[in-house]
């Protein structure tokens, strides 16, 4: 018995080294097969802004008590070159971002993106008061990372 099943290891593993060499001796004859491949160029993968904003939006009509979507806007929204679109107007993304908080008010990466936009916008106290918040929230959900980026965050705007 012991006989047989040390016979069907030896097979099996005749076999694997049988199959790995016909792999490699085919190898080299595949490889040049490789350049006939149609890749499109990295800038034909770039989606402009204002259609991955289009899609988002539509995903918020379609589910306006997602969280993730929110942010997601706001995030978007924060990539603009428009100061005014960043700024928390009618659409910008600190809107977002409190709309963000609104449906979740542990969504801490919210806190931590809020306050640096209001930090940009010349806001630090505002910008501390939000940190201090996120800080709060994250010390009661244990996130130590949170905590970490958030203190360092408001540690730096002093």
């Amino acid at each position: 018995m012991a006989g047989t099943i040390l016979f069907l290891i030896c097979v099996n593993l005749c076999s694997l080294w049988a199959i790995r060499l016909i792999f490699l001796a085919f190898l080299p004859f595949l490889r040049p097969l490789r350049a006939f491949a149609v890749i499109p160029p990295p800038s034909d993968y770039h989606v402009p802004m204002t259609d991955r904003l289009e899609q988002l939006q539509t995903l918020h009509a379609a589910d306006p008590q997602d969280p993730d979507i929110t942010y997601m806007i706001a995030m978007e929204l924060m990539k603009s070159d428009d100061p005014a679109e960043a700024s928390g107007g009618t659409s910008g993304g600190i809107d977002w971002l409190n709309k963000t908080l609104d449906l979740d008010p542990n969504y801490l990466y919210a806190y931590f993106q809020k306050a640096k936009a209001q930090a940009e916008q010349g806001n630090d106290e505002i910008a501390k008061a939000t940190l201090q918040l996120g800080i709060g929230k994250s010390k009661a959900a244990l996130d130590s990372k949170a905590v970490s980026e958030l203190t360092e965050l408001h540690d730096s705007m002093e």
